[in-house]
Order: C-alpha cells, then sequence, then structure tokens
C-alpha cells in the first residue's frame, strides 16, 4: 500500500484512491451532524465541542448561510470547510445575477462536490477533507437535502448524518423516520435532538440546532438558530418521554407457560389470576395454542401473585394452578431525585499518564454510595475507553505521548442510575523521545537532519548545500570540517534511536566522501541505549580512501536487544581535512555487497 499512498492521482492494484480515504478518514474524527429534511422545514443539527476557556466562541461555527435559501453543516478539518463555504457563497451570488433566479439545492450540492472532485484528479493538490450536509430550499417551496463527500460523490436524502458518530445516528434515523415524524417543524427538531442525544454525552451546551422553513410571501425563507434554552427544552421533552416510555414497560408482565405434556389432555384455553397478595383479578384466554399474554396497567415496583390453570369445558376437568410472585420494575428516578454530573474536571498530563480530578455535585444531596465512570479517547476519535473510579480522582496510564485526549466523567449510583457525561476536558500528553522501531530507516539530508546530532564533545555536523561537496542524490549532504574545529580534532554523530529487537540481522549503510589526501580515522559503533557500552564495528584508516570521491560502506551489525543508536566519529591528526556523509540507511536483514559498496582489506570489526 505505502507505494501508492504518495500521490492522489496514483491507484492501487485494487482500485483504491488512498489519499481519498484519509480523506474520508479525517471525515470521520469530526463532529456529528445531522440533518433532516421536513414536509415544510430543514433541520440541521451539530455537536459542539469543549473549546479552551479564552477562546469566544462565535469563531467556531458548524452551520453556515450560503445563501438566504441555503445552509449548510460539515465535519472534518475547518479550514478546509471555509474555503469551501466562501467558493459556495460566490457561485451562489454568480448564479443568480446570471441567471437571475436563486440557486437550486442540487445545483449548489453539484458545485461544491465538482469542486471537491477536481482536488483528486489533480497532481500537487489534495482532498478536501469534509463532508457536508446542504439542506434548503428550491425557488418552488420544495424542501432538499443533500451530502457530499471527500470523493466528488454527492446525493441526496430524506435525513442523514456526517462525521465520527454517523454510524449510530444514521442506524437511529433509519428506525425512526417517518412521514409522521417530520410531520411539522416541532417533529422533525424533536427527531434531530433524538438522533443527536444517541452520541452527544452531554447536555444542551454541546449541541446546537438550526431550521429553514417557508416564509409568509413566495420565495421567503425564515433561518433561526435555536438559542440554549430552546435546545434545553427540546431535551428536557426527550427525557419526559423515556421516562413515559419506562413507565409504561414498568406496568407490563409478561407471562410465559408451557402447555400440558401429555398429547391425550383436552385444552380449551387457560385462566390467568392475578393480584397484589393474592390472585384477584382473573383473565380467561381461549385457544389451546396461547401459550404467553402480557398484562397492562400493574403498579411499578410491586410484587404480583400470579397463578395460571389450563382447562376446558367439562367440569372438573380443569388443571391445577400453578401460582408464582413477580416484580414490576421500578421507574428510573421516582423515588430519588435524578444525579448530577460532575463538574469542574481537571486533566493534567505527567509522564506517567494522565491525572484527572474532579468536583461531585451530589455530594451533599444524596446520601448513598457514588462511582464514576471516565471516558477517555484521543480528540475526535470514535474510538473511547472506560474506567471506574470509586474516588473523585484517577490517573490513566495508557496513553500516547504527544496526542491530545479528552476525558469526560458521569456519576453512577448504586441502583445503576447515571448522570450525563460532565463537560469534556482536552488536555496534550507531553512528547516522548522518538523511538524508531520500523524494519528500514533512511536519511537523505534533503529536508532536516532526520534527527541525528552531533556530541558536544566534538565539532558540530552541518547541512550543507551543493558546493564543494557534490551530493550523492538530491543537493544536501552532512559535512564535518576542520575548518570550523576551533582547536578540536573529532566530530561525531549519533543517528536517532532504534528499536529492532525482533530483527536477527541488521545492515546499516553510508556513503562517504572525503578531502584529496586526507588522514584521519572513521570508527563505526553501535551504542546500548540501556548501558551505555559501545560496541565498535569498523574502523578505516581515511588516507587508504579515495579522497573526492564517494564510497559507500555496508556493514553488518549483530541483532540489539536493547534500544541503540549508530555512532560515526572522525578524528584527524591536523587541519585542513573534512568528511561529508549522505544518504544513511539502517535496514533489517543482511547487508548486500554490490559494485558500489567499497572493498578494501583494512576494514577491521573489534569491540571496545
Amino acid at each position: 500500500m505505502e507505494r501508492y499512498d504518495r500521490a492522489i492521482t496514483i491507484f492501487s492494484p485494487d482500485g483504491h484512491l488512498f489519499q481519498v480515504e484519509y480523506a474520508q478518514e479525517a471525515v470521520k474524527k469530526g463532529s456529528t451532524a445531522v440533518g433532516v429534511r421536513g414536509k415544510n422545514c430543514i433541520v440541521i443539527g451539530v455537536e459542539k465541542k469543549a473549546i479552551p476557556a479564552l477562546q469566544d466562541e462565535r469563531t467556531i461555527r458548524k452551520i453556515h448561510m450560503i445563501d438566504d435559501h441555503v445552509m449548510l453543516a460539515f465535519a472534518g478539518l475547518s479550514a478546509d470547510a471555509r474555503i469551501l463555504v466562501d467558493k459556495a457563497r460566490l457561485e451562489c451570488q454568480s448564479y443568480k445575477l446570471t441567471l437571475e433566479d436563486p440557486v437550486t439545492i442540487a445545483y449548489i450540492a453539484r458545485f461544491i462536490a465538482n469542486t471537491k472532485q477536481r482536488f483528486t484528479q489533480s497532481p500537487g493538490r489534495r482532498p478536501f477533507g469534509i463532508s457536508m450536509l446542504i439542506g434548503g430550499f428550491d425557488h418552488d417551496g420544495t424542501p432538499r437535502l443533500f451530502k457530499t463527500e471527500p470523493s466528488g460523490a454527492y446525493y441526496e436524502y430524506l435525513a442523514n448524518s456526517t462525521g465520527r458518530g454517523e454510524k449510530t445516528v444514521r442506524e437511529y434515523l433509519e428506525e425512526q423516520y417517518s412521514e409522521d415524524a417530520v410531520k411539522d417543524e416541532a417533529s422533525s427538531l424533536l427527531l434531530v435532538i433524538k438522533a443527536l442525544s444517541q452520541v452527544v454525552q452531554s447536555g444542551a451546551q454541546n449541541i446546537e440546532i438550526a431550521v429553514m422553513t417557508k416564509g409568509e410571501t413566495a420565495g421567503e425563507f425564515k433561518h433561526r438558530v435555536l438559542s440554549l434554552e430552546e435546545v434545553e427544552q427540546l431535551l428536557k421533552k426527550v427525557e419526559e418521554e423515556r421516562l413515559a416510555a419506562e413507565a409504561e414497560e414498568a406496568a407490563k408482565k409478561e407471562r410465559k407457560w408451557d402447555p400440558p405434556s401429555d398429547p391425550l389432555v383436552l385444552v380449551r384455553g387457560y385462566a390467568i389470576s392475578y393480584g397484589i397478595g393474592s390472585p384477584s383479578y382473573k383473565l380467561i384466554i381461549e385457544g389451546e395454542h396461547v401459550t404467553t399474554f402480557t398484562i397492562n396497567g400493574l403498579k411499578p415496583n410491586t410484587s404480583y401473585v400470579f397463578a395460571v390453570n389450563a382447562y376446558n369445558e367439562a367440569d372438573g376437568e380443569d388443571g391445577e394452578r400453578v401460582v408464582i410472585s413477580s416484580n414490576t420494575h421500578s421507574l428510573r428516578g421516582e423515588e430519588r431525585e435524578a444525579l448530577w454530573a460532575p463538574v469542574a474536571v481537571h486533566s493534567k498530563a505527567t509522564s506517567h499518564g494522565i491525572d484527572v480530578e474532579w468536583e461531585d455535585p451530589n455530594e451533599n444531596r444524596v446520601n448513598h454510595h457514588i462511582h464514576y465512570l471516565i471516558s477517555y479517547g484521543i480528540y475526535q476519535s470514535e474510538k473511547m475507553s472506560t474506567i471506574r473510579s470509586n474516588s473523585r480522582s484517577v490517573r490513566i496510564t495508557n496513553v500516547l505521548p504527544d496526542r491530545e485526549y479528552e476525558i469526560a466523567v458521569k456519576a453512577v449510583d448504586e441502583e445503576g442510575r447515571e448522570s450525563v457525561w460532565s463537560i469534556r476536558d482536552i488536555v496534550l500528553t507531553p512528547r516522548a523521545e522518538k523511538n524508531i522501531s520500523q524494519y528500514d530507516w533512511t536519511c537523505d539530508f534533503e529536508k532536516d537532519l532526520c534527527d541525528i546530532q552531533s556530541t558536544e564533545d566534538g565539532i558540530e555536523w552541518r547541512r550543507e548545500r551543493k558546493g564543494r561537496v557534490t551530493p550523492l542524490h538530491g543537493k544536501w549532504s552532512l559535512i564535518a570540517d576542520s575548518l570550523h574545529s576551533k582547536g578540536t580534532r573529532l566530530a561525531r554523530l549519533l543517528t536517532p534511536i532504534f528499536n529492532m529487537a525482533k530483527s536477527v540481522h541488521l545492515c546499516v549503510s553510508i556513503n562517504i566522501i572525503t578531502s584529496d589526501r586526507a588522514k584521519g580515522t572513521i570508527v563505526i559503533s553501535v551504542m546500548d541505549e540501556k548501558t551505555s557500552n559501545l560496541h565498535q564495528i569498523a574502523r578505516i584508516e581515511v588516507h587508504k580512501l579515495k579522497g573526492g570521491k564517494w564510497g559507500r560502506l555496508r556493514l553488518p551489525i549483530q541483532r540489539q536487544e536493547h534500544p541503540f543508536r549508530v555512532v560515526v566519529e572522525f578524528s584527524w591528526p591536523h587541519d585542513g581535512v573534512w568528511l561529508a556523509v549522505d544518504n544513511v540507511e539502517l535496514s533489517s536483514g543482511g547487508c548486500i555487497q554490490d559494485n558500489t559498496t567499497l572493498r578494501i582489506p583494512h576494514l577491521k570489526s573489534s569491540s571496545t
């Protein structure tokens, strides 16, 4: 795959454009956006991310108006979205000036898709890392909703979503969408808020919803963004519906039984008696094949006694009664107030992990035990992990360096009731020292030093552009020059740390060139990072090399159980000499000798 993901215009053998697929991955890390086409409205809702305390939230907008009758939301890279939004606005105005009609929703969706597609077919560009939901009204008052992808594809939908919660929300919409669910503005708003509630962990402060409707006159359209109070009212209504559904479920009790095992027994039906303490109500169920029945209208959290027996029409031939007792479900929050979400969540990243602390507003409100669930994961990723804590602090240890993590906390009581998630805190873990573990590493110095370092006890190795030394490839090489020695006659460089414990054989390859008639010694060693021991693998007398001509060293390295560096040391007895290196490589496997490899009999391996 690595050969086919470096250019946007190259297909892999199985038909993939990997840069387009990588752009789609950027979309999956973006905030969730939902769009619903109602009977007479368009509703778009987005998940709002937590922002730093000093940042103005007005600079973060996920829903944009691009004309009086068109709005859009996006998931992915905000900078890419800004460019496309500006292009779409300009195209809307150009269309109206040219045709004297407002742009149709299908036209502007196709324009945005075409713009995206052009960036997948030209070298020197990259795809837009965003997906957009575009909604609005055509000039005849018909609501339309489209979705565009980073590849340039676009489709029309009744309802859809994008972003990191796309799959969960889309499955919910496919199950819940109906004409009755979008019959008016209120129903459409409720559907969007329910869909977002499937993935948004906190309350109204993390949700933004915009709605567009037709105005009083033809060609007039109204657009508004719901206030925080309106979103809270919608969430409250969703919670009320959930509690009502729980109450209805709690008032039901389903009873099942097996028919008589003797096939010769004649059964006309079954008699069910039930009541609190003793069976006082009786139901008759006709039919010998009916073996299940649901009783409605029971009191929640109450113990009932049930009796079932088979009967037929002959006197004295009814079966014996089977008596059992059972409790109906309790209503969530029936006896206790709802738990409040933890507040003041503070995360601090250290070299040992992330220390998280929070405050619990329930501490003085409830008298029963509360534990906490902590959700954490890399910022804007779909994969989240959860751990439990009985105290108001926890240390998260299994985190990656140099990553932004988002962390949220919820309270859970002993009955399993949960609060909503707290406002998420975002923290950056510290960088770790680079430790290269890939099987092939190379540096040609064209862009930087590749983390190669000079030691303080010698002169500094410098990148030098093509001049007195013509690089083997490209324009840059690395040189140590005695003119900059200031009395020091030693130059030592260290490669990055490698961790290749799984490789049985290793090979280091270095291209070197020296000045004419140079004298001195080149020593190449391997340094164990755990013990700091040096193992010398080559010692070369410089005067036996051909000055002014590049030569390639290929040196085998024994298996390294610990992380290690390669050390190149150049020393000289007098001034006026220099040594340059280029194309330093470390690979897994044995060294392959060819006609470009230096073949000198004095090349030796030894230990120091």
